[in-house]
């Protein structure tokens, strides 16, 4: 019997010898757990305010976009303005000579109300048969420069039913190489003549390369029909018979861009503009895409028309490192 309690009495010693070492050891390892539990509710914590970051990071991101496609449009229909204007201009006028032109687009002050702004231009249309008058003529003209133009030549060369060649081209310098280009030679610009030829209103092409820009930087050229005075012109036939030449703004589709889209959004930003085609084509149907700026996930503006082409306009973006 004394044996048996012996060894009772010895396992419960040792057993409490465990309970303690054991209660030691959580007491020793207590800080360490704390420090472990208090992490992971860090790490969520974190996970959380970064999602929220996040989220506001995207909500801000799509609002400057959005006002971003917003200034780009209101830009675009500003140059329509203007060259309406210049329409109106020749309309009030019998003969407007290359003198009265540079002074109309020296009033423009266009350096700071048009940033984007390449060159103005006049077009007149010269038949086949009264080639050779017009480019003697130009090549005399003195009104402006005391030496003329004698290297005036209409171009790309060749024998076509008629041309309608740059003939005032503002401003000159860094745009010689589009004087006498004829505007007509090509197919996408011919189309551009006609189609605002016959609807009587400015139109606007898809993006273009310029003959004068080394560069090969997309441009955006807007046109203007010039009617001779007191011609019918209420169906497009009559429009057609009435048409004298035409006047145009080459806008650069970069320069408007970086004119109305905050500079911290450029910095982070590749803005691209798809066209999608003139207003009166299939859906779907679109010519090249512009990408004015290079970066970063996705935000994507919905076609509008703008000129009577429906330009879509779309921003990737990458949140900072």
């Amino acid at each position: 019997m004394h044996q048996r309690y012996q060894a009772t009495r010895s396992a419960l010693r040792h057993r409490i010898r465990i309970r303690g070492t054991v209660s030691r050891r959580l007491i020793l390892l207590a800080p360490t757990i704390v420090v472990l539990i208090g992490m992971a509710g860090s790490v969520g914590g974190w996970r959380l305010a970064l999602r929220d970051a996040e989220n506001e990071l995207h909500r801000a991101f799509r609002e400057e976009t959005e006002a971003a496609v917003d200034g780009i449009t209101r830009s675009i229909e500003r140059y329509l303005d203007m060259l309406g204007n210049m329409q109106a201009f020749f309309a009030a006028s019998t003969n407007v000579s290359r003198i009265d032109f540079h002074r109309y687009v020296s009033g423009l002050d266009a350096s700071r109300q048009y940033p984007a702004l390449r060159a103005l231009q006049y077009a007149p249309l010269v038949r086949l048969a009264e080639l050779a008058e017009f480019e003697r003529g130009v090549r005399s003209d003195r009104t402006l420069h005391s030496q003329g133009y004698p290297a005036y030549a209409v171009h790309p060369p060749g024998i076509r039913t008629f041309y309608v060649p740059v003939l005032y081209n503002e401003p000159m310098r860094s745009n010689e190489a589009a004087f006498g280009h004829d505007q007509v030679a090509e197919s996408a610009r011919r189309e551009l003549m006609e189609r605002s030829r016959d609807r009587g209103v400015p139109q606007a092409s898809p993006p273009l390369q310029l003959v004068q820009d080394a560069a090969r930087a997309p441009t955006v050229i807007l046109r203007a029909p010039i009617f001779g005075n007191g011609e019918r012109r209420s169906v497009a036939a009559q429009r057609a018979r009435a048409f004298v030449g035409q006047v145009s703004a080459l806008v650069s589709v970069t320069e408007m861009v970086r004119a109305m889209v905050s500079q911290r959004l450029l910095e982070r930003t590749r803005i691209r503009i798809d066209d999608v085609g003139y207003s009166d084509s299939p859906v779907g149907v679109s010519g090249p895409a512009v990408d004015c700026l290079a970066r970063w996930r996705a935000y994507a503006g919905t076609p509008r028309d703008v000129g009577f082409r429906r330009p879509n306009l779309a921003a990737t973006f990458r949140a900072p490192d």
